[in-house]
């Protein structure tokens, strides 16, 4: 893969339990081909919104597309599903839910 050409590493924050006394976040790297028009897009976003970084960007698509496709029928699928909802709603918001 030719890292100058799409070089985004995703790292996604993922949440301990809630009986947990201090949550720890661990974060994941994801390397991921694009094409090149939507680089050129994230970089002109991301260049006139500066509170907003690729990181950033791909957690809350990510979990958007995650809440949009998922589904919450049995007890692992749904705490699936809130796990997105919290990372989507933390990402967007800037601080945890």
């Amino acid at each position: 893969m030719n890292q100058s050409r799409w070089g985004l590493v995703k790292r996604q924050q993922l949440r301990g339990t809630r009986t947990e006394v201090s949550r720890m976040n661990a974060n994941v790297s994801i390397l991921a081909e694009i094409p090149e028009e939507l680089h050129q897009s994230l970089k002109g976003y991301l260049d006139s919104h500066p509170d907003w970084d690729q990181d950033r960007v791909f957690a809350a698509a990510l979990s958007l597309f995650l809440l949009q496709n998922g589904d919450n029928r049995t007890p692992e699928a749904s705490k699936n599903y809130h796990q997105a909802a919290r990372v989507y709603l933390e990402t967007l918001f800037q601080h945890p839910v």
